[in-house]
């Protein structure tokens, strides 16, 4: 038989930074319906993961 080598032990690779910049930049906030119905047609022709913030002025009164 062959004496086998020892096995050096494997180190743990680091947890991977957060991302802190977008990559594909800040895009503009969709204040208007052609900019939001232009905004609906892109999600619904693109496939794989994605993420979507909407927010609302807790201050706006809406009527």
């Amino acid at each position: 038989m062959e004496p086998i080598e020892p096995v050096e032990p494997v180190e743990p690779e680091p947890p991977l930074a957060p991302l802190l910049v977008l990559g594909d930049g800040l895009p503009e906030i969709i204040d208007t319906r052609p900019g939001l119905e232009e905004a609906c047609a892109a999600l619904a022709a693109g496939t794989g993961p994605v993420a979507i913030d909407a927010e609302r002025a807790s201050g706006y009164r809406y009527s």
